[in-house]
């Protein structure tokens, strides 16, 4: 007669596998938490770092459309605005980026040759890489790699004239970081501004710079590739040297 208690060897193994299974679905769990929480916080870093630099974006639109008042009022030496640095810091210890700038009369002579520095205010963002500057009177973003021109200096190229406005800002050693909101003012030390007459061509040459592509994308859009035709045409070359202080 068989026995119908199943065996003790069998009781056992069901037993092992049991806990085999249990581990294993345990591990997978375990796993998948680990895995979702490490995307998770990789995809918050991010999205808290984009959300970063927006701020400081908008921030920098409003500062420069400010700033840029010395620019564009011969009566009007100063200007102040606030930005939220949201963690992040901004400094004036940049050089910017070489501009050299070459005017050429329509009897073949060089009238102007000159190569300017723009200096900068620059943001660095508290969670990456990227980076704001205000400089030449415009506004860049870049990530080490290229850069874009999110706002125009103000250089213009028409069919008979052509003006190109320089903001430079003295190099200063200064870096601060806050969570919160600071003023920022600029003050103009010294501007120059030249015309010339019967010019054939202007030509911008993007020296030293960390938002090289940047420049280039505004001499493309605003001239043919750093190349302004006049044929005869006149020419205004306004500089303008400030400082910034925060």
């Amino acid at each position: 007669m068989f026995s119908s208690e199943p065996r003790a060897e069998g009781r056992h193994e069901r037993g092992v596998s049991e806990v085999l299974a249990f581990i294993l679905v345990f591990t997978i769990i375990i796993g998948s938490v680990a895995i979702v929480s490490v995307i998770g916080l990789q995809s918050m870093n991010s999205y808290q770092e984009g959300e970063q630099l927006r701020n400081a974006e908008r921030g920098f639109d409003a500062l420069s459309d400010n700033f840029n008042d010395i620019i564009r009022y011969d009566g009007i030496k100063d200007r102040s605005g606030e930005l939220n640095l949201r963690d992040g810091s901004i400094s004036t210890d940049y050089e910017g980026t070489e501009l050299t700038v070459t005017v050429e009369h329509t009897n073949g002579t060089t009238v102007y040759d000159e190569t300017t520095t723009t200096g900068g205010l620059v943001y660095q963002s508290s969670r990456g890489s990227d980076t704001i500057a205000y400089e030449g009177g415009g506004i860049f973003r870049g990530d080490g790699e290229g850069s874009v021109a999110l706002e125009y200096p103000m250089i213009r190229c028409t069919d008979d004239r052509a003006v190109i406005t320089i903001l430079e800002i003295e190099p200063d050693a200064r870096t601060f970081a806050s969570s919160e909101t600071s003023r920022i003012s600029i003050s103009e030390t010294n501007a120059t501004r030249e015309t010339y007459t019967n010019v054939d061509s202007v030509e911008i040459d993007v020296g030293d710079s960390e938002y090289e592509t940047g420049w280039e994308m505004v001499l493309e859009n605003r001239f043919e590739d750093g190349d302004c035709s006049l044929d005869g045409g006149t020419v205004t070359i306004h500089i303008v040297e400030a400082e910034i202080d925060f």
